[in-house]
């Protein structure tokens, strides 16, 4: 079995994802995934940074 982590680019900005994705490494998860999407589903939500650039910071 492996466990996943994902990160909804809908709600939080690029350097919360990557603070996120870095703790759900250190705390043992095996996988990252994340939206894609280029805007949010809401707009009270004002986020959705594009997913490609963000994975490589």
């Amino acid at each position: 079995m492996r466990f996943g982590y994902t990160l909804l680019t809908e709600q939080a900005g690029p350097r919360q994802l990557v603070a996120g994705a870095a703790a759900a490494e250190q705390a043992g998860f095996d996988f990252e995934v994340m939206s894609d999407h280029h805007s949010p589903w809401l707009d009270e939500q004002g986020h959705a940074p594009y997913a490609w650039s963000t994975w490589g910071r």
